[in-house]
C-alpha cells in the first residue's frame, strides 16, 4: 500500500497533471470494457468453490478448461473493440491537447494489450482465490508494486517522452506478472491444466449464463469509475482527470486493505451455502460486516478528517478537485466496506438475475445523471454525491438480497449494522471535536488521527466484537508482541 501511494506521487511529479490526467482516460477507454472479464471471473470463482464444497475435482478441472476458452474469445473481442471503437473514439471525443494525440494514441495500443493478457489470466487468479492462496496474492502484488517503482524512478532520470515510455514499461510489467501468476497456478494447482476434452457446451452455456447478468454488475463499477472519468474529460479536460485518477488510487488502496482480509471468507461463504450449514452462514455473514466496517473506519475516517494535510504531505503537485472528490469517494467507500460479503452471500444461490437488473438500474444512473449536471453547469464533484447517494440506495438493496439468500432475519444485519456504524460515529465525532479546536498543521493530525484509531479500536474491541472474536484478536496481538520482543 505504501509502495503504491509513493508510486502515484512520483509518476504525477514525473509525468505532470496534464500527462498523468491523459494517460488516466486513454487506459480508462478499455478498460470500460472489464465488465466482461470481471463477470466470468466471479462466476469462474464461483463455480469453482461450489466444487470445493462438493470435493470435485473433475468438475473443477472443467469449470477452469471452460473458463479459460471464455476468456480467450473474450480477450478477442476487447482487442478487436478497442482497434475498431476505441481507436475512433479516442480521435474523435476526448479532449486532448494536440500535441500529445500521438502518444494518446501509443498509450492506448499499450493498454489494448496489457488488458489483454490481464483477461487471459482471470482464470488464474479466480483459481488462487478459490483455494485461499492468499499469501501467493501478498507476494505477486508486492513484486507488482515494486517493478512500478522501478519504473518511475527510471523516468526521473531518462531523457525522452516520458509518457510513452510509462506505458511501454508497464505493458512489460503486466507480462510479467501474468506469466507468474499462470506458472504459480500450473505448479500447484492440478485443474489449472488446460485440456480440451473438458470443454463442452454444457460447461461454456453454464459459466456465460451465470455471467450474463454478473455483467450488469461489472458495467455499473465500469460505469462509475472509467464512465465518469469520459464525461469529465468531455466536459474539464485532462487535469481534472488527474484529479480523479488520484481519488481512484486513494479508493483502491483503502478497499485492496480491506478485501485482503475479506476475500478469504467469500470461499467460505459459498462452501457454507453449498452444505447448507445455516448458521454457520449467518456467523460468517455478521463477521465479515463487522470486520469490514471496522477496518474501513480505521483508515477512512481519520483520512477524511485530515484529507489536506494528507495531501500536502503525499503530493507535490495537487491537482484542482483533488481534495473534494477524495472525500465524497472515502463517503462512498465508508457506506459500502461490506459489499462483497453481501454480494458473495447472494451469488452463492447461483440466481442473480434480479439482483443485478435491480442494482445495475439503480447504478448506471449515475452516468445520466451526471451528464445532466455537468450540462447545467454544475462542478465536477458534483458527480461523487450524486454516486454517495446511489451506493446508499444499492447497499439497501444488497442487505435485503443476501438476507432473503442466506434465510436470515434482515433485523439480526441491520442490528449488527447500526451497532457498528454507531462505534465509528461516536469516534469520529470525538476526534472532530478535536480538529475543530486545533490549528491545522502536521503535528495536530497526528495527534487527532492517533485519537480516533485508539479510540476505535477500544470501542469495537469491547462493544463490537463478541467475546470469543475479542479473545481471539486478543490472543493474536499477545502473539505479536512476543514474537517482536523475541527478535
Amino acid at each position: 500500500m505504501i509502495i503504491s501511494l509513493y508510486t502515484s506521487r512520483v509518476t504525477l511529479s514525473v509525468l505532470g497533471v496534464d500527462d498523468f490526467g491523459l494517460y488516466q482516460v486513454v487506459s480508462g477507454i478499455i478498460v470500460v470494457f472489464s465488465f466482461l472479464s470481471t463477470s466470468l471471473s466471479s462466476s469462474t470463482q464461483r463455480f469453482l468453490n461450489y466444487e470445493m464444497g462438493l470435493a470435485n475435482n473433475r468438475g473443477m478441472q472443467e469449470i477452469f478448461s471452460n473458463s479459460f476458452i471464455l476468456h480467450i474469445i473474450i480477450a478477442f473481442v476487447v482487442v478487436l473493440l478497442g482497434e475498431v471503437v476505441g481507436v475512433w473514439f479516442l480521435n474523435t471525443k476526448l479532449v486532448i491537447p494536440e500535441t500529445r494525440v500521438y502518444a494518446a494514441n501509443l498509450i492506448f495500443q499499450f493498454t489494448i494489450f496489457s488488458f489483454a493478457l490481464g483477461v487471459l489470466s482471470v482464470p488464474f487468479h479466480a483459481t488462487i482465490i478459490a483455494h485461499e492462496k492468499m499469501a501467493a496474492f501478498a507476494y505477486i502484488s508486492i513484486m507488482e508494486a515494486l517493478l512500478k517503482l522501478v519504473v518511475v524512478v527510471l523516468l526521473s532520470i531518462v531523457a525522452c517522452d516520458k509518457l510513452i515510455l510509462y506505458g511501454a514499461l508497464i505493458l512489460i510489467i503486466s507480462m510479467v506478472i501474468q506469466f507468474i501468476y499462470g506458472y504459480y497456478c500450473y505448479k500447484n494447482f492440478s485443474e489449472c491444466r488446460f485440456k480440451m476434452g473438458f470443454v463442452n457446451a454444457a460447461g461454456l452455456s453454464k459459466l456465460a449464463s451465470f455471467s450474463g447478468w454478473t455483467l450488469l454488475g461489472g458495467l455499473r463499477s465500469v460505469g462509475h469509475t472509467q464512465g465518469i472519468s469520459i464525461l469529465i474529460n468531455m466536459f474539464f479536460g485532462v487535469a481534472v482527470n488527474a484529479a480523479q485518477g488520484i481519488t481512484n488510487q486513494v479508493t483502491v488502496t483503502v478497499n485492496g486493505v480491506v478485501n485482503n482480509f475479506l476475500v478469504a471468507l467469500n470461499p467460505q461463504i459459498v462452501q457454507l451455502y453449498a452444505s447448507k450449514k445455516k448458521k454457520e452462514l449467518h456467523s460468517l455473514l455478521l463477521r465479515g460486516c463487522r470486520i469490514s466496517i471496522f477496518l474501513v473506519a480505521l483508515i477512512s475516517v481519520p483520512l477524511l478528517l485530515e484529507t489536506n494535510i494528507v495531501l500536502k504531505i503525499w503530493l507535490k503537485e495537487i491537482p484542482e478537485y483533488t481534495e473534494l472528490f477524495i472525500r465524497f469517494s472515502l463517503l462512498a467507500v465508508l457506506v459500502q466496506p461490506y459489499a462483497t460479503v453481501l454480494q458473495t452471500t447472494k451469488a452463492a444461490t447461483g440466481n442473480v438475475k434480479f439482483y443485478h437488473i435491480v442494482l445495475a438500474v439503480i447504478g448506471l444512473s449515475h452516468l445520466p445523471l451526471a451528464y445532466y449536471v455537468f450540462h447545467l453547469g454544475f462542478p465536477p464533484y458534483a458527480a461523487m454525491i450524486i454516486y454517495v447517494i446511489l451506493i446508499l440506495l444499492i447497499q439497501i438493496a444488497r442487505i435485503f438480497f443476501a438476507c432473503r439468500a442466506a434465510e436470515m432475519k434482515i433485523f439480526v444485519l441491520l442490528k449488527e449494522i447500526a451497532k457498528c456504524y454507531s462505534l465509528v460515529l461516536i469516534s469520529a465525532l470525538g476526534a472532530a471535536f478535536l480538529r475543530s479546536n486545533m490549528q491545522e498543521n502536521i503535528l495536530s493530525a497526528a495527534i487527532i488521527c492517533l485519537v480516533n484509531i485508539s479510540t476505535s479500536l477500544l470501542l469495537f474491541l469491547y462493544l463490537g466484537f463478541p467475546r470469543d472474536e475479542r479473545q481471539k484478536i486478543l490472543q493474536i496481538i499477545k502473539t505479536k508482541i512476543c514474537i517482536f520482543k523475541t527478535t
